[in-house]
């Protein structure tokens, strides 16, 4: 299957798909991730309008991160890789017809049916997804209703070190979106809030993390690109060129590339 590139797509999610994703081989989980979350978030935008950026440039920007936090040399990092290209999938997936918790089981049986070849990486990859996958209505350990936030709080921080980073990754990727000229401005009323969710969410994460764990490392690069984008962000510098700033967070101390 040839990889397709739209011109569209910012520039540093191009080099992703060009440099890493389209230079594996066919049967590579990472790239087995990527094509079924192209699926599985086929037609969804960044926007409302017809031009807007294709949702997928959101999970591989998210990928993207967590790549350069992994250590090169971590065994079960492509599995870490599959969550983070497929962390909204079972919460978007979308199948024609159906709908709630029937599409969820859907998106799960595509999951199964991608990475049959290999129970161990699908089962360990439905954990974190499961885990990273919001639920349809969002209630304490007792059963009451709670906010979404307060949930999901409360539960990243019971989470696995794998969910951890791969949320704090997407929350890294989420608050880019405000600097990015290339998506719909927020207001500050509607931004505000998210980015105050956005860090509690991530500093629960970050703080509820085992120093003994060997994605620890990983972890703190993660949280200092957050710390560094909300920075950016809260400075209300919209219309910062967004792969400027990419590449620079990709090049700082804080972060280790990868590949």
């Amino acid at each position: 299957m040839i990889i397709e590139i739209p011109e569209n797509y910012p520039e540093f999610v191009k080099r992703v798909l060009r440099d890493d994703i389209a230079k594996r081989e066919e049967n590579d989980p990472v790239r087995k991730a990527y094509e079924l979350a192209n699926e599985m978030h086929k037609g969804a935008r960044r926007g409302k309008a017809e031009d807007s950026q294709e949702y997928i440039t959101h999970p591989l920007s998210t990928y993207d991160l967590v790549r350069r936090c992994v250590d090169t040399n971590m065994p079960e990092r492509d599995v870490i890789f599959a969550a983070s290209l497929l962390h909204d999938g079972i919460e978007d997936y979308k199948p024609q017809g159906i709908e709630g918790e029937a599409a969820r089981e859907a998106a799960r049986v595509k999951v199964r049916e991608k990475f049959s070849d290999n129970n161990e990486f699908k089962n360990s990859l439905l954990v974190i997804l499961e885990e990273l996958t919001n639920p349809i209505e969002y209630k304490d350990e007792g059963g009451k209703k709670i906010d979404k936030p307060q949930w999901q709080i409360d539960h990243i921080a019971k989470a696995s070190h794998e969910a951890k980073l791969v949320k704090i990754c997407d929350q890294t990727t989420n608050l880019m979106s405000f600097i990015d000229e290339n998506l719909p401005e927020w207001s500050p009323e509607k931004a505000m809030p998210y980015i105050k969710k956005a860090d509690d969410v991530t500093q629960s994460a970050y703080e509820s993390a085992e120093k003994t764990n060997s994605l620890y490392p990983a972890i703190c690069k993660a949280h200092a690109m957050f710390k560094r984008v909300k920075e950016t962000v809260s400075e209300a510098k919209k219309g910062f060129p967004i792969a400027r700033f990419h590449v620079d967070l990709l090049e700082s101390s804080a972060v280790k590339k990868d590949r």
